[in-house]
């Protein structure tokens, strides 16, 4: 519509210049101030009808998302396989299991095959490879949001997609890259707002991540306001701090996993130190319980700094090993690296 109305005022504009200064506007005796005038009175008289279609256009776009909201909440539920969604004893000592897991969103177009992945208490894995390798998606079937074609996958001993919400927070921690926090208290962002966390997890998860000591410079502490969407009321957390909020959400409720994608990548380097101390002492086990770690890494250095590294492409594990031993070798990880520090962006170019 707002095209269509400014060829019109144009058009309608030089109509009137074209009429006032000719013929016509000499026989009605129209001066030049006259015919300005009018035109700018005619270009006022425009400015209703255009913001009418701007709306209209904001009300169209409006009903199109409704319909495709509609049509997502339409999808039947995928039937969780049947199972009480307990967790197994692993008397390998194995906390992630991923066997011969084959898995795409179109039929007949796998985005991982065959991939393999044991991952044991005490371990980082990164995950490397080019945009499209499939590293996303062998988290998000960690997360258990979709199943697999083939192969099986278990955490902590049970097909993630047994476990229902609450379960999952207590087998599998996800740190997202963009921390997303709610208007609220820093305690109802801890918890998620869940009344069934106790005090005594919440102040170890903070304890661990060094949370507890920027809440305890914020005025009320754990009940200081925060703001969620970066306006309006309520205290502003720096990205350092928000990571680390994150990462001590996740570990509210213990997992045995904790997923994460590239959390660092928007921080500063003392906020990335401090975070990475925090995550060593989560998987160490510094509070008594070891736990794995799978990071998605869109940075090389992220990946040195894990235990194990799994080169992924086309969907398939190309090289696994300590990253340090890769290097060595000279193969694709070390190419990688090369072409990072030479600063190529390695996820497009290789």
């Amino acid at each position: 519509y707002t095209p269509s109305l400014t060829v019109m005022v144009a058009l309608s504009v030089a109509l009137l210049l074209w009429s006032g200064t000719g013929g016509l506007g000499r026989a009605w005796g129209l001066s030049m101030g006259t015919i300005v005038a009018f035109i700018l009175l005619f270009q006022r008289f425009f400015d209703p009808i255009r913001n009418l279609g701007e709306d209209w256009q904001t009300v169209q776009s409006a009903l199109a998302g409704i319909e495709r909201i509609v049509q997502v909440l339409q999808i039947p539920p995928e039937a969780a396989p049947e199972g009480s969604g307990e967790p197994l004893p692993e008397d390998d000592g194995v906390v992630v299991r991923v066997d011969d897991v084959t898995f795409g969103y179109l039929p007949g177009r796998p985005v991982l095959q065959g991939v393999t992945l044991h991952v044991r208490p005490g371990e980082h894995v990164a995950l490397v490879g080019r945009t499209g390798a499939g590293k996303s998606s062998l988290v998000h079937l960690l997360g258990g949001l979709y199943a697999p074609w083939a192969g099986e996958i278990r955490v902590a001993g049970v097909d993630p997609r047994r476990l229902a919400d609450d379960q999952r927070r207590r087998v599998v921690g996800v740190v997202p890259q963009a921390v997303q926090l709610f208007s609220g208290t820093v305690w109802e962002n801890l918890t998620l707002g869940d009344p069934t966390a106790s005090r005594k997890a919440v102040e170890r998860a903070a304890r661990m991540t060094g949370v507890d000591r920027f809440v305890a410079a914020l005025p009320q502490g754990y009940d200081t306001w925060l703001s969620g969407v970066g306006h309006g009321q309520g205290i502003r957390l720096s990205e350092g701090q928000r990571q680390l909020l994150s990462l001590a959400r996740a570990l509210v409720w213990d997992p045995a996993v904790l997923l994460l994608d590239e959390a660092t990548a928007a921080v500063d380097s003392a906020s990335e130190v401090k975070f990475q101390a925090a995550l060593q002492a989560a998987i160490r086990g510094d509070d008594g319980r070891q736990r794995a770690a799978i990071t998605v890494a869109h940075r090389l250095s992220t990946a040195r700094a894990a235990d194990r590294v799994v080169l992924l492409e086309a969907g398939r594990i190309v090289e696994e090993g300590p990253p340090t031993v890769l290097i060595q070798q000279g193969g694709r990880f070390a190419a990688l690296v090369e072409l990072e520090e030479a600063g190529w962006d390695w996820r497009e170019s290789v």
